[in-house]
């Protein structure tokens, strides 16, 4: 029997929360594997937690599982292996010698010592410990393993490991009749083209080439629509948006009595918390998604977006490079 203690987050709506969730439930499932739990204290405290995933990323047998997962107790329960996912970075090694993995992702191929809990400590203590065995380092793409160079990788071997994400395509799949049903709730007509982004809106998503680009679209197409789904408890998305608005006008990239009256009308910004049910008939109202990304550790959206039939347009270069074709 193989004891994993898994040191992370289970109820935010972050990306490391989600991608943690889903793994928690991936492993339950295999023999021979006994999971504990130590939830970590969220990056803000100002965050939303979600008191049941159920709807959300889960099912209810999904959930059972999630429940079952024993909590940790310090000093009592002996473990094989401690698994980190959670931001900031924790790179300190067990003190009872413990072997320890910790997932990390690289948005612009680089670890900032901001990003990372040790003791003076930096991507180079990070580094030179994955060297010596004492951390596992892991990531879900290409992209962020690079943050480490050639000559590192080498170095760091096995210590070292790229494990891509995945999509439950039970959850995200093609969905004509959901398609159907957001289009009417949202008045898109069926021959409207729909263009879609879902996420963080900070800066490194690069919303701006997302409205600049669709401002240029609408002068000469009348049935183009944007969809922009934000997680505004946590990232203020809407107020990002606004911003981004009014940098454009003032630059002069967008003129605003020609937004105002040929493309504000064909935007609609969706915030709120989704289910898994309502994201699949999001991802099928969409002719395209649109991720123009500056920085990305993976992308998931791009993942579902594609398990639902949707196609993508993300930068040539990035983690994306791992999972869709050119």
């Amino acid at each position: 029997m193989l004891n994993i203690l898994i040191e992370g987050w289970i109820k935010y709506p972050h990306s490391y929360s989600i991608v943690n969730v889903y793994q928690l439930v991936a492993l339950s499932k295999l023999p021979d594997v006994k999971l504990y739990l130590r939830e970590i204290e969220p990056f803000r405290k100002e965050w939303p937690a979600f008191a049941s995933l159920v709807g959300l990323m889960l099912t209810e047998e999904d959930q059972a599982l999630l429940n079952a997962i024993e909590i940790y107790q310090e000093g009592k329960t002996l473990v094989d292996i401690i698994y980190r996912i959670s931001f900031r970075h924790n790179i300190v090694p067990s003190q009872t010698k413990i072997p320890v993995a910790v997932f990390y992702t690289a948005e612009f191929k680089i670890l900032e010592q901001d990003n990372i809990i040790a003791t003076n400590g930096d991507f180079n203590t990070f580094a030179t410990l994955v060297q010596k065995g004492r951390l596992a380092a892991i990531t879900p793409s290409k992209w962020s393993r690079d943050a480490f160079s050639p000559k590192l990788q080498k170095k760091c071997g096995n210590f070292l490991k790229v494990i891509p994400h995945g999509v439950d395509t039970s959850k995200f799949y093609p969905d004509t009749e959901g398609r159907k049903k957001l289009r009417k709730a949202l008045g898109i007509a069926p021959t409207d083209v729909v263009f879609l982004n879902i996420g963080a809106m900070t800066g490194n998503k690069n919303i701006v080439s997302v409205i600049k680009s669709f401002y240029e679209i609408c002068k000469t197409n009348e049935n183009v629509r944007l969809i922009l789904k934000g997680i505004n408890a946590m990232y203020g998305c809407e107020q990002l948006v606004y911003s981004y608005l009014q940098m454009l006008f003032q630059e002069g990239h967008i003129v605003k009595d020609v937004f105002d009256k040929c493309v504000g009308h064909r935007i609609t910004y969706l915030d709120g918390s989704m289910g898994y049910s309502s994201l699949r008939e999001l991802y099928n109202s969409a002719d395209c998604y649109l991720c123009p990304y500056i920085a990305e550790g993976f992308n998931m959206p791009a993942l579902e977006a594609q398990a639902c039939g949707t196609a993508c347009i993300v930068p040539r270069g990035g983690p994306t490079d791992d999972f869709i074709h050119p």
